[in-house]
């Protein structure tokens, strides 16, 4: 049997357009505005959309763009994220 994945290509992260959702390293990730203002001062770009985790991702690093769904569920008091659905 031959399974075939339909894909899209990688871009390099300076293509990767400020809010959008794309997968690197097995995670998906989206990007924000570029700021220094943390303990390492180095510049974070990127936020893990499972963790949380801040990240810098090199303006040539290869990476794919990935259609999301964001839903929220509106709860009394708050508004909790209850999942990202990422559609390849």
């Amino acid at each position: 049997m031959k399974i075939e994945f339909e894909r899209e290509p990688k871009i390099p992260f300076e293509d990767v357009a400020i809010g959008e959702v794309f997968e690197y390293d097995c995670n998906i990730y989206m990007k924000i505005d570029s700021t220094d203002e943390n303990e390492v001062e180095l510049d974070v770009n990127a936020v893990n959309l499972s963790t949380g985790e801040l990240r810098h991702l090199l303006s040539y690093t290869d990476v794919e763009v990935v259609e999301a769904v964001l839903t929220i569920k509106d709860e009394p008091a708050r508004i909790k994220v209850e999942e990202v659905v990422t559609i390849k």
